[in-house]
């Protein structure tokens, strides 16, 4: 009888186990974990109390260190040095005075000095004929040949085509050339910067550069090559220039 009743109590616990035994193992966790917690904490304080007491226990055992009085600091004496005693400067010397340097005497040229040659004191006219067209260089004149007005930096002198022309004056042949406009010219330097150009001439003139000419000597003859001027009559295109400049030859040549 007493056996079966303990059999009859052991199936109920097994039954109330196996439907409610998720439940009391989760409670027992929990149980285990809260005492664990707790006895950790006491530990825990009881260690923090007894570093305290042993911290306070040091300190209260370290020896007192007592500060010295304050040391006064004496100031040292400044030292100041003496003034250094300045010698009387020593007079330079004198300089010596140069000798003068003599000056090199210039050498006296061996040819005595060139005197500036005077123009030639006459002359004669190239050709004889009537003048054309007059020097103009501040007015203008007309053009027959090209048809317009412009300065004229000689004098036309009318003649027969093929007529001697001659040098007015005595000089030097200094150049002999044809001009795209004025054809072919022989230009005659004289003394004192005067030179006498003869244009439109006719070709292959009798003279050449370098020769000498006297007064009346031939340098050419009338032609008609200069482009410039071919719609004139024929005639000589004179001009002369005095230091490289401009001037009317009127001004020299005899009247007729």
């Amino acid at each position: 009888m007493n056996g079966d009743k303990k059999r009859g109590i052991a199936e109920h616990f097994v039954k109330f186990v196996e439907g409610r035994g998720f439940y009391i193992v989760l409670l027992l966790c929990v149980a285990v974990v809260g005492v664990a917690a707790w006895t950790l904490n006491i530990s825990t304080r009881k260690t923090g109390q007894d570093l305290e007491a042993a911290l306070e226990n040091t300190l209260n055992d370290l020896p007192t260190i007592t500060m010295p009085e304050q040391i006064p600091v004496t100031e040292p004496d400044l030292y100041v040095p003496e003034e250094p005693t300045i010698a009387a400067p020593i007079p330079a010397p004198a300089a010596a005075t140069p000798a003068p340097t003599p000056q090199p005497v210039p050498e006296q040229s061996a040819e005595p000095e060139k005197k500036t040659s005077a123009i030639p004191a006459s002359f004669i006219r190239p050709v004889n004929g009537s003048i054309e067209r007059p020097h103009s260089v501040e007015s203008l004149t007309y053009d027959r040949t090209m048809r317009d007005w412009r300065t004229h930096r000689g004098i036309d002198i009318a003649a027969p085509l093929g007529e001697k022309v001659r040098c007015v004056a005595a000089g030097v042949v200094e150049s002999v050339i044809i001009e795209p406009l004025y054809g072919v010219s022989v230009t005659v330097l004289h003394d004192g910067g005067l030179r006498s150009v003869y244009r439109n001439l006719a070709e292959e003139p009798p003279v050449g550069d370098g020769q000498e000419l006297a007064l009346g000597d031939v340098v050419g003859a009338i032609g008609q090559t200069a482009s410039a001027e071919i719609g004139d009559v024929t005639h000589l295109h004179f001009e002369m220039t005095l230091n490289n400049e401009q001037v009317n030859p009127a001004d020299y040549l005899p009247q007729r």
